[in-house]
Formats: structure tokens, C-alpha cells, sequence
């Protein structure tokens, strides 16, 4: 709830938090199939990260949890056809999401893949 309610400070609007909830959860997906599961260790779990469920915690921790924020104005950027300000909140949540990945990279090993031998 705290990204929800720091990107309706910054921009205002009326979405339902159903639509800003729904919206989290497409992107924990997103960072779960993109970085979670290429890398080793445990991934949490769907419930553990659920963002319809308003009080739990969402995968990227600060100073990446910003890219939160930056995905929500640019969702609602997009719905309300601003393109210039979609494309302006959207750059910024790439450039978060870019160092969320990198960072995680660095800090986890990539799972080991079976060799194919043709």
C-alpha cells in the first residue's frame, strides 16, 4: 500500500486500488520470470509477495522499491493515453528495473543449466 498510495501523492487520479493491486501483481510476475527463476536460491512464494494482499511485501526492497512507484504513473499515464508522460515514468521504472536486475545478478549465481552435447 505504500507505493500505491506515494504514486497517488505524486499523481493523482481515480483507479480503484483494485486496478493499482492488479498492476503489482503483473509486475512481481514479471520480476519473478525475467530474474527470480533464472537465478539459485529460494524464490518466495506467490502468497509471500502477493500484492492484492495489501499489507504484504513486495520483491524489491529499497532503494529499487522506487521502480514501484514508477510502474504504477506510468500505468496510469498509459490508460489515460498521456503518451509524454507515460514515456517519462516509464524510462525512469526501466532504469530502476535495469539496476534491480543487475544488482541481483551480482549478488546470486545462475542456475546451472544441463549441458547439451549434439
Amino acid at each position: 500500500m505504500d507505493a500505491i498510495r506515494e504514486a497517488d501523492r505524486l499523481r493523482p487520479n481515480s483507479y480503484p486500488a483494485e486496478d493499482k493491486l492488479r498492476w503489482l501483481a503483473r509486475l512481481e510476475a514479471r520480476i519473478r520470470e525475467e530474474i527470480l527463476q533464472r537465478y539459485e536460491g529460494e524464490i518466495p512464494t506467490t502468497e509471500e509477495t502477493d500484492p492484492e494482499t495489501p499489507d504484504r511485501q513486495l520483491t524489491a526492497e529499497a532503494p529499487y522499491d522506487e521502480m514501484y512507484v514508477h510502474w504504477l504513473c506510468a500505468q496510469m499515464a498509459l490508460y489515460e493515453q498521456e503518451l509524454e508522460s507515460f514515456n517519462a515514468a516509464n524510462a525512469l521504472f526501466e532504469a530502476v528495473f535495469g539496476s534491480f536486475r543487475s544488482a541481483y545478478n551480482r549478488e546470486h549465481r545462475p542456475c546451472s543449466r544441463a549441458k547439451r552435447y549434439f
